[in-house]
């Protein structure tokens, strides 16, 4: 071949290239795109000239090429990411209510001179307006008084919350009657082919902005920026709000003049964001609203929670993540929530709305964790083969693992003896204990050639166990595992040394209800014949034995003298009671009137129960807070928080005892219940069934050495496995 035809073919070819992207109307003639943006071009359909938009509206400015770069990079990781509902508009009357409440939420609590009425009543919201406690207007004025001694004029400040509470109830109502929410529609809409210039431009440049401005993103480095400020979802919730429109509403109440003081920035939004749910206490949840989902937050899950405040929080300069976890460790349950990073470059976790940074005990209750990315990860959606079946919980193709983030953890293998079948298995499953079968919380990649699974980053001081996914669901593989704090892995088998076990639980105490019983320590139990007790004798005081187990325990009142009014009140601490009844000894005019049977946990008690014959002396309870008569009713599954709770007789009468027991999950041994125990020997086996006769069980005859659960077959869900040492029930995976 001559040189010149050589010459002129390839020509040809070099022509021909052109039409071709010509004609696939993309005009790459004057914009050679990243490969990556290519693709995602290709797959934008109609909406592909919206994104060239923006690519050219920064690749033209010299002085904006790092916004090119993120303009990019946002692009050509879009693929994937889709709404799951769209928003064809918003009603007036929604954009109007939320501009009324933000604007009167930062009239009356966010004025940066005076933040006395925002203490005030971000106290109250994260202390007494509870579901727990709804106490007296009298008791609120005490305590905010000890609270704020100088600097809180409890009535002006009150006025002024009732007045916020009515104008957000008015505002309620009026959505509730007037709203219409056929502007919504469920699907999948992909970001590549809904996503316009104008919006995404003005997110960008809002990113850019934060950047530069929050003290909280000025030290970022561009890798960090993009996977934080630059994201502009973290799930698939609706992006249709402009950036800057979030920006304009939310900067000045994340930043404040501490804006270097993290704990108070979550503080502050969470606290807006509870006076924007109009919705709080009345109404059913509206449908979807987008971002004004806001208006009706405690409608939504964790979730929802978590994916509009990361919004929020980027939006405005605040770098933030989307973490979730696939169970608690010991709680059949998800939890969303958010990561924020502070000027050190550490990310703190909370829950929206109602948690504050530092609960280190709540985020101690999470397995493994893992953050929603912008970009794919690798993980199960990535690494399984084509005809092997990954979980729902791990179909997710944005799940980094970021558990060291929260947990000391560590690194370790377990055999693995099955060869690839038709599937080409690549990866088995870590797995902690639900009641309704084993829950995988995370993956490990099997190797093989060394024939074993590697499983990394996994939490300590925890039980769990390995299997493979088939057709017919999850395969344990192996033993129960422990892994202590020194990251010593011991495997949990059964012997045929055969036990008697007595148990008292079927679920660990659980520790704020501990921290409650704590507070109660040292609380009085007071006689009074005036109902101000100002003649008031102590006749009992709550020791920590009193309490400890949470059981209905018989406290002994020694005095000859009668009493018309019996309370019991705490120094300054809410008393948290399931059960407080007061007792007489029987005497010949009097009718026997049963009340709480005091718990039997063991043979001794049972040998030495007080036989002596009470009655249960009835009167007006006194008041102190809503849903006192709970303490009176007999049930151990409902209680009442209070600051004291008193007893009005009517007349004067003999005080022998009284029946006291702490707020509690009714987690004990119920007497008249059907149990059944379970062990663990390659799967879980029964031991037997009874039904409880006292407030405790015997079963005899059982392995040693295995791991144990005990059901109740008529009341309660929650359960947790447990081993059995020296005699006593050791929980797994107790936080």
């Amino acid at each position: 071949m001559s040189k010149r035809l050589f010459v002129l073919l390839v020509n040809l070819q070099i022509l021909v290239f052109f039409l071709l992207l010509f004609y696939n109307c993309v005009d790459l003639r004057r914009y050679p795109y990243p490969k990556g943006v290519l693709s995602s071009l290709e797959k934008a359909g109609e909406n592909k000239m919206e994104l060239i938009k923006v690519l050219d509206h920064y690749k033209k400015y010299p002085h904006d090429s790092l916004k090119y770069r993120a303009a990019c990079f946002l692009i050509s990781n879009m693929k994937g990411h889709f709404s799951s509902k769209r928003i064809e508009s918003y009603p007036d009357l929604v954009k109007e209510s939320f501009k009324k409440i933000d604007s009167l939420t930062k009239v009356i609590f966010f004025h940066e001179a005076d933040t006395s009425l925002f203490r005030f009543a971000d106290y109250l919201h994260n202390i007494l307006d509870t579901k727990d406690f709804a106490p007296t207007k009298g008791f609120v004025d005490s305590l905010i008084k000890r609270t704020y001694p100088d600097t809180v004029d409890v009535k002006f400040h009150r006025k002024k919350v009732v007045h916020f509470e009515h104008f957000v109830d008015s505002i309620g109502k009026e959505l509730l009657f007037n709203i219409q929410t056929e502007n919504q529609t469920n699907g999948i809409y992909p970001d590549l082919k809904n996503i316009s210039c104008n919006w995404l431009i003005d997110h960008i440049d809002n990113a850019f902005s934060c950047w530069k401005k929050s003290p909280f993103a000025r030290d970022l480095s561009y890798n960090e920026f993009k996977n934080t400020l630059l994201t502009y979802r973290s799930m698939n919730e609706s992006v249709d709000t402009y950036s800057s429109y979030i920006n304009n509403y939310f900067y000045g109440i994340v930043h404040s003049n501490d804006s270097l003081n993290l704990a108070n920035t979550v503080r502050r939004l969470n606290f807006a964001t509870y006076c924007l749910d109009v919705f709080e206490d009345n109404g059913h949840k509206i449908g979807n609203l987008g971002f004004y989902d806001i208006l009706q937050f405690y409608k939504f899950d964790c979730d929802r929670h978590s994916e509009w405040t990361v919004r929020v929080l980027n939006a405005c300069g605040v770098p933030a993540y989307l973490d979730y976890t696939s169970g608690y460790f010991n709680r059949d349950k998800i939890h969303y929530g958010v990561s924020v990073r502070d000027t050190s470059g550490i990310y703190h976790h909370y829950s929206p709305k109602w948690q504050q940074l530092g609960d280190y005990r709540h985020q101690n209750e999470l397995s493994k964790m893992y953050r929603n990315m912008y970009v794919k990860q690798r993980c199960p959606r990535t690494l399984a083969s084509i005809n092997e079946y990954v979980p729902n919980t791990f179909k997710n193709p944005y799940m980094k693992d970021v558990t060291e983030e929260y947990h000391k953890v560590t690194t370790f293998s377990v055999p693995y003896k099955f060869k690839k079948d038709s599937t080409n298995r690549k990866l088995g499953y870590l797995a902690i204990f639900s009641p309704r079968g084993w829950k995988p919380i995370a993956w490990g990649e099997i190797d093989y050639d060394r024939k074993k699974i590697n499983f990394e980053k996994v939490p300590v001081n925890a039980t769990y166990i390995v299997g493979i996914y088939d057709s017919n669901g999850f395969i344990p593989i192996s033993n129960p595992l422990h892994i202590d704090f020194d990251r010593k892995v011991m495997e949990i088998a059964p012997n045929n040394n055969p036990i008697t076990l007595r148990l008292t639980r079927k679920f660990p105490l659980k520790y704020h209800l501990i921290e409650f019983m704590k507070d109660m320590i040292g609380s009085k139990i007071q006689g009074a014949n005036s109902a101000d007790f100002s003649d008031a004798i102590d006749l009992y005081s709550i020791g920590s034995s009193d309490i400890l187990d949470f059981s209905v325990k018989a406290l002994p009142i020694s005095t000859k003298k009668k009493f018309r009014y019996v309370r019991c009140i705490n120094n300054g601490k809410p008393l948290n009671i399931a059960t407080f009844e007061v007792f007489s000894s029987v005497n010949q005019n009097m009718n026997i009137v049963k009340g709480s049977e005091p718990s039997i946990l063991s043979e001794e008690k049972l040998r030495n129960v007080d036989v002596g014959l009470y009655t249960k002396l009835n009167g007006n309870l006194l008041p102190s807070s809503q849903d006192v008569e709970r303490a009176l009713d007999g049930n151990l599954e409902t209680y009442v928080t209070t600051f004291s709770i008193g007893i009005d007789f009517g007349s004067p009468q003999h005080i022998s005892q009284v029946r006291f027991a702490p707020r509690n999950a009714n987690n004990g041994i119920v007497i008249g219940d059907n149990y059944e125990l379970l062990y663990y020997d390659k799967r879980w086996k029964s031991g037997g069934s009874k039904i409880a006769e006292y407030n405790f069980l015997k079963f005899e005859n059982v392995p040693e050495n295995t791991i144990y659960w005990l059901r109740n077959k008529d009341h309660g869900k929650e359960e947790l496995p447990f081993v059995y040492r020296d005699g006593k029930q050791i929980f797994v995976n107790e936080r």
